[in-house]
């Protein structure tokens, strides 16, 4: 690389530290105060609440003695009287609406007189009208022996809140049922809400503003200034450097960045008249070695044919079928699919190299091994097994299948004018053909060829050419 390179510079693949370093303090500013202060207007309002509910409960403790007192002694006016004096005095400050006495069985035994206890109007006669919510608030306050709050909004959407206190002197005598005014209350909460959210957007702007100013002059600008120098030396200024007035970790970074200019500067110049010189050396060699690599792939391929396929006939050998052999086995155990092999023997293969010598038997060889392929699907497999035995696999195909291909190449073969043999003064080529399934028959791979082979020695029991399909021979009867 030289001062007069004329490569393009590497075009930025995306936003810059700056850009990126204002997301994650943005981002990560809003969402931690935005937590924050959700959590604290959550808490404070449960605060609020609970000191509303605080409140309004000691009123209505304060008077539940006495009203305990008057229900004991009889004193139904004095009652009616305390009820009316704190709804319209001592609970005035906290918006009481109603105050309503209950005996144990959730009866009125008096009220304020005030209406507006949704859902629970006491009549002057006494009686409750309650909805079902509010029949639910009776029972469960009347049974209860300690105060319950009860917050709902009214069929106006007004909030309102019950407490129930028992009303104990000695014995219990009733219970007390407050309804208070939430209102107020709300309109507090309200405003200590909004004052909370606009502190907290304050305090998060600022935080903002401090964090991108102390990014900007700590980080940003001092790698900003090292980029513009990393890319006047991907430009080709070598003699590019940076000055920075910072001090700590960047500033020795901008240090040791110069040195390392320098010395890539150096190097540059001593490599670029290293590689002109090698490079012509270096091609020299590339193409040797292609040529090389080349004749050795050759070899390899060559190799891995001849492991493969059997010198005499051009066939698949014995390995190769028994690799073939179990591995669709395990593929049948994991998705069943029927599979036949068929044994196949040369008949008096031993009179053709006896009565015309071994060059003809290995062409009748040869000729077998191709008559058999050229009458076999192109995805079935033959393979020469050994001496003149075949095997072939015939995929996705029954026994009953099996059997019929195997009755059709027999028949081939039989048939077929066989070069250096004569079938006038010799007779035909005949084989012999045993036929075994998977998974109907065997277990395994060596079991299948096992049972091929005792079908296939059945066939030549049985007077050759012919093809016998395997089958569990009849249990002899035991002697009476």
């Amino acid at each position: 690389m030289t001062a007069n390179d004329t490569s393009q510079p590497t075009e930025s693949m995306g936003p810059g530290i700056q850009t990126r370093l204002s997301l994650l303090v943005v981002s990560a500013t809003i969402v931690v105060m935005g937590l924050g202060g959700h959590w604290l207007v959550q808490e404070q309002a449960e605060n609020m609440l609970t000191e509303e509910k605080q409140r309004s409960a000691a009123l209505v403790e304060s008077f539940a003695l006495p009203c305990a007192i008057a229900v004991a002694t009889n004193e139904m006016e004095r009652l009616d009287g305390y009820l009316e004096e704190v709804v319209h005095s001592g609970g005035t400050q906290l918006g009481m609406i109603q105050v309503i006495m209950l005996d144990h069985e959730g009866h009125v035994v008096a009220h304020s007189g005030a209406s507006g206890y949704s859902g629970l109007e006491a009549t002057k006669n006494h009686r409750l009208t309650p909805n079902q919510d509010s029949q639910k608030f009776v029972e469960e306050a009347t049974l209860s022996t300690k105060p319950l709050w009860r917050r709902y909004r009214t069929a106006d959407s007004d909030p309102r809140l019950d407490i129930s206190m028992p009303a104990v002197s000695g014995l219990r005598w009733g219970t007390l049922v407050a309804s208070f005014d939430l209102r107020p209350f709300e309109a507090r909460l309200k405003t200590t809400r909004t004052r909370l959210i606009v502190a907290a957007i304050v305090f998060t702007l600022t935080m903002l503003i401090a964090l991108y100013y102390g990014l900007h002059r700590i980080v940003v600008r001092p790698l900003r200034a090292l980029t513009l120098t990393a890319q006047d030396l991907e430009k080709g200024n070598l003699k590019a450097r940076t000055n920075l007035d910072t001090g700590g970790e960047l500033g020795v970074l901008a240090q040791q960045f110069n040195v390392m200019a320098s010395e890539l500067q150096a190097y540059t110049e001593s490599l670029e008249r290293k590689v002109e010189e090698r490079s012509a050396e270096v091609r020299k060699k590339n193409r040797e070695l292609e040529e090389v690599n080349s004749q050795l792939q050759a070899a390899v391929d060559k190799l891995e044919e001849l492991a493969r396929t059997d010198a005499l006939t051009g066939i698949s050998n014995r390995r190769l079928l028994m690799e073939v052999l179990v591995f669709e086995l395990l593929r049948s155990e994991r998705n069943p699919r029927p599979l036949s092999l068929l044994m196949i023997d040369v008949d008096h293969f031993k009179r053709v190299n006896d009565s015309c010598g071994h060059p003809v038997g290995d062409s009748v060889l040869k000729q077998a091994a191709s008559l058999l392929s050229s009458h076999l699907r192109s995805t079935d497999l033959v393979a020469r097994y050994g001496g003149e035995e075949f095997v072939v696999l015939l995929f996705d195909t029954p026994t009953s299948i099996g059997l019929e291909v195997g009755e059709k190449l027999r028949q081939k073969v039989s048939e077929a004018v066989f070069d250096d043999w004569s079938n006038d003064e010799h007779g035909p080529i005949t084989i012999s053909v045993g036929v075994a399934g998977f998974p109907g028959d065997a277990r395994d791979a060596e079991h299948l060829i096992l049972l091929a082979d005792r079908a296939l020695y059945r066939a030549k029991s049985n007077g050759r050419n012919q093809v016998v399909l395997w089958s569990e021979p009849p249990e002899t009867p035991k002697p009476a």
